[in-house]
């Protein structure tokens, strides 16, 4: 039997995970850091010398552009959207174990 949304329940839980959302942004923002270095590295192989502050700034905002764009990707989405259900049902297995 399916169960209807409860929008009360829903606000108190997103509210009281509040903190767990502000950890995740946080990983999520040293990940699109990581992206970022790769690519410094890229580039300052490429040109044999240190990166200066402009260009640091210009690769740093090409990249997450870049990241920004393929996250929008309706196949990123999906693949994304597979992993969540994947994991979803690991928990609820992991759940009916105990």
């Amino acid at each position: 039997m399916e169960s209807e949304w409860n929008s009360k329940r829903m606000k108190k839980e997103m509210r009281e995970n509040k903190e767990e959302f502000f950890i995740l942004t946080e990983q999520m923002m040293d990940i699109m850091a990581k992206f970022c270095l790769r690519a410094f590295n890229a580039f300052e192989a490429s040109k044999g010398v240190e990166l200066n502050y402009a260009e640091i700034n210009q690769i740093a905002a090409h990249e997450i552009k870049a990241i920004i764009s393929q996250i929008a990707d309706p196949k990123f989405s999906e693949i994304v959207v597979k992993k969540a259900e994947k994991l979803y049902q690991q928990k609820i297995g992991n759940q009916s174990d105990i």
